[in-house]
């Protein structure tokens, strides 16, 4: 009996058009030969990257960065821990609860993180009923992973470049949503400017509002760039073909290239050394070394283990480093690709490397090493603790009164209990029906403790959540601190910003805090906000939604309004010795030429008046 082939990703595998299947172990058929190489069937693998390629050749080999990147599973991809529900996704990217407002003016959302909100395909156009909406047709199908039924886009622009209004970013929205094949669900959008590229989320319920089915986007990155691609050409937005024609680079963290994406966010995001990246520094190379030297033996290689405190742990098919205490652990072929049972097997006839029971050397740490940053860490360990004391203090309290009230409770409905059962006028069947109801209000009683004191936990945690060590940082750098804005600086220099912005020399010994930046605006301080990023540059944002993004050589304006372009140039007189250089449109070029003559003239004028002031002038060698 012949067995017909297994099916693959076109049907029938080894069936060609028009074929007949054939048993495998027929001899009179030579099999070799029987089709050419052009049409015999492909695998899925083999179409998947061929699509790839395709993808690749067309988009060029550095990921999408005017649109950018695509998170899949709000619990294991997304940067922003923003938890496993819709509800607490859409919390994040509104940044807010209970607005009912589609769009918010610029006055209106002045000192919020959030531009304006959107709500697409739902009965509700505010946030709260969408959300509702939303998180009701999710609870329709409690089988399926809260993480599986949230889908989260994120659009990201490049620095300086001209942001597309609401009706465009609706058709941006719109059209990278289509080629994923999400356009008609359910979702929440909202428009972030507090970073120097700014940036869309879209929470997106993968939940059909009408059958209930989970939609799958098999690919989906790969489509999102190709659509991309066609979205930058259509809106006359730079790729990163011409990005990468024009000189720019893109930022090389070369150290962590080979490391898992968690320590990738901890050093990147949090400044904070990871074990990955530590032990790639301390080990690497000390391994290669010693694994290419013929003389070398096990004993070399545990005593480096013993030295730095780590040991190797079997794992499945592979090995994994493992500080002694247990603590952490990594991937070893990611430290070292010599650090594999074969290759190990090979050269030492083991791959086992036990603990000795040596104290790890690695210790979390600020990732950037600068003046003053021991200092600083020392001081945020301390404040770190002093919020889990006030947390723990808070707590015990919580603790105390849940069960003091539910010992008062339960003492109270015995008490009651001891009365109903000794009073001789009721009837033993009236005694069990107040014997009920005595039951449900103390169960009543005590759920209503119990949600209580959860509640109560719930806030405490939220008030004396201690924040990162690079939230930390940015708060004191927000506060006047150059050390902390010192640390939050990356160590290679950045290329030139795309877009108008004005470059010149810094001034010796010239600090730029916020609250140092709007000392030097003056009048114009109220109007603007300012705030420290994460790379430690400064952020001003004028009420129109226009910034000003003031880096070490650098003021970069995003955005044509007077206001911002005025602001910049101040900045800049202020900031930069000697010639000013304007780069950017013609347009650009002239307003920033007409400000800083302004700005020269004011001064000649200040300089002018204070000689003329009879007060300065009764001093001596003044006036003569």
């Amino acid at each position: 009996m012949p067995r017909a082939p297994k099916k693959g990703f076109f049907g029938l595998r080894g069936a060609g058009m028009g074929s007949f299947p054939v048993s495998r172990s027929d001899p009179g058929i030579d099999r070799t030969h029987s089709l050419p190489k052009h049409s015999r069937p492909q695998s899925g693998a083999q179409v998947l990257k061929k699509q790839r390629e395709k993808v690749k050749k067309e988009a060029g080999s550095k990921p999408m960065i005017v649109l950018c990147k695509k998170i899949n599973s709000i619990a294991k991809f997304s940067s922003v821990k923003a938890g496993l529900t819709f509800k607490a996704l859409a919390d994040y990217i509104t940044d807010r609860e209970g607005q009912n407002e589609r769009e918010i003016s610029a006055g209106e959302n002045f000192d919020d993180r959030v531009k304006y909100l959107s709500v697409s395909n739902c009965e509700n156009d505010d946030y709260d009923g969408a959300l509702a909406e939303i998180v009701s047709t999710q609870a329709l199908k409690p089988t399926i992973k809260p993480e599986n039924k949230s889908y989260h886009l994120v659009v990201s622009f490049r620095q300086g470049e001209t942001v597309p209004d609401k009706k465009t970013m609706d058709k941006i929205e719109h059209e990278l949503l289509k080629a994923v094949g999400l356009e008609k669900h359910q979702r929440i959008s909202a428009f972030h400017v507090d970073t120097e590229h700014p940036h869309l989320h879209v929470a997106v319920n993968r939940l059909d509002p009408e059958n209930q089915k989970l939609s799958r986007q098999g690919n989906d990155y790969y489509k999102l760039v190709g659509r991309a691609r066609e979205l930058e050409k259509e809106l006359g937005l730079e790729s990163p073909e011409s990005a990468k024609k024009s000189g720019e680079k893109k930022k090389n963290f070369a150290r962590i290239t080979n490391i898992p994406e968690a320590a990738k966010t901890l050093e990147v995001m949090g400044k904070i050394k990871s074990f990955a990246g530590w032990a790639q520094q301390k080990l690497g190379d000390d391994v290669l070394k010693i694994m290419k030297d013929p003389a070398s033996k096990a004993e070399t290689l545990q005593k480096l283990f013993d030295k730095n405190g780590v040991h190797l742990e079997p794992k499945g098919a592979g090995l994994m480093l493992v500080s002694n205490d247990g603590k952490y652990r990594v991937k070893a072929s990611m430290i070292s690709r010599s650090l594999s049972k074969a290759k190990l097997g090979k050269k030492f006839s083991t791959h086992e490397f036990l603990s000795a029971g040596t104290q790890c050397q690695y210790k979390r740490e600020p990732l950037a090493e600068t003046a003053g940053s021991s200092k600083l860490w020392d001081r945020y360990k301390e404040y770190k603790k002093e919020c889990f004391e006030k947390r723990s203090e808070k707590l015990r309290q919580i603790s105390f009164l849940n069960r003091t009230s539910t010992m008062g409770i339960r003492a109270f409905y015995e008490a009651q209990y001891l009365m109903t059962k000794t009073d001789a006028s009721l009837t033993r069947e009236a005694k069990k029906q107040i014997y009920a109801i005595y039951a449900a209000q103390k169960k009543q009683d005590l759920f209503k403790v119990k949600t209580t004191a959860a509640v109560a936990r719930t806030v405490v945690y939220r008030q004396h959540k201690p924040p990162t060590w690079k939230q930390w940082l940015q708060k004191g750098a927000d506060h006047g601190s150059e050390q902390a804005r010192k640390c939050l600086k990356n160590k290679k220099k950045a290329p030139l910003p795309k877009g108008n912005f004005l470059a010149g020399e810094k001034k010796p010994g010239e600090k730029f805090s916020p609250l140092e930046c709007k000392e030097a605006l003056g009048e114009k301080a109220d109007d603007v906000r300012a705030r420290t990023l994460g790379n430690g540059n400064v952020k001003l944002t004028m009420r129109n939604g226009d910034s000003v993004v003031i880096c070490d050589d650098t003021v970069t304006v995003t955005g044509n309004g007077d206001d911002a372009v005025s602001v910049a140039a101040t900045v800049a007189k202020k900031k930069f010795s000697g010639p000013i250089v304007a780069k950017g449109d013609d347009k650009f070029k002239l307003i920033v030429s007409l400000k800083l003559d302004a700005i020269d003239e004011q001064e000649k004028a200040k300089k002018s008046e204070k000689i003329m002031d009879p007060a300065v002038r009764k001093k001596p060698g003044i006036g003569r």
